[in-house]
């Protein structure tokens, strides 16, 4: 993985549109291997959504239907998924870039995220939707700094994000095959210092 001053062109996109692979040393909290697709990273703040983790029990259609609106087929059976620590009760669409508003925040490689009763009501509701989504509940968010903190640490590895990757990879082996991806097996990271990963603490 390249260092982190190498991410950035005076106050570029850093790692903005990556996959972040949590290292098997972070084994506790709500990181713990977790595949995150990072939607803004620069030197003020970080954002992104975790992909791999569906939620027992929870359906999208529970979630339109909480908004009383007439969920499709597709989302009785579609799980909604866990995004991170931050805001948790607030829902999230991960998307293909078939679907566009103005609130709509760009996440590099055909993706893009949405948080609005449109978005649901068109991705999960009763009309077509974009060939990929997926609902997700909270997000993960850093403060200025903090992330390139952890990749100092060795706390994460990053890969280029696809949305093959990201909307075709069966979410309970996503985060071994990110590793497959890179070349690397997990139980050969276990050992690497990372400064105490029990201390993170993103923001929430």
């Amino acid at each position: 993985m390249d260092s982190v001053d190498d991410h950035y062109s005076s106050k570029g996109p850093g790692l903005s549109g990556r996959l972040l692979i949590s290292v098997p040393s972070l084994d506790d909290g709500p990181f713990e291997k977790s595949v995150v697709l990072i939607a803004r990273h620069d030197t003020e703040h970080a954002f992104g959504v975790i992909i791999n983790k569906p939620i027992a029990g929870l359906m999208a259609a529970d979630a339109v239907k909480e908004v009383r609106l007439s969920p499709s087929l597709t989302a009785e059976s579609a799980p909604v998924f866990f995004g991170g620590p931050c805001d948790p009760q607030k829902g999230i669409v991960l998307h293909s870039t078939e679907y566009q508003s103005e609130e709509t925040i760009p996440a590099g490689n055909g993706m893009a995220l949405t948080a609005t009763r449109d978005a649901l009501e068109r991705l999960y509701g009763d009309q077509l939707r974009p060939q990929t989504s997926r609902l997700i509940a909270g997000h993960s968010g850093w403060s200025a700094g903090q992330l390139d903190e952890e990749l100092r640490r060795n706390l994460w590895l990053d890969m280029e994000a696809t949305a093959e990757f990201v909307f075709r990879t069966e979410p309970s082996l996503m985060w071994e095959a990110a590793f497959k991806s890179l070349g690397v097996e997990p139980v050969s990271l276990s050992a690497l210092n990372t400064s105490d990963p029990s201390q993170l603490s993103p923001l929430n």
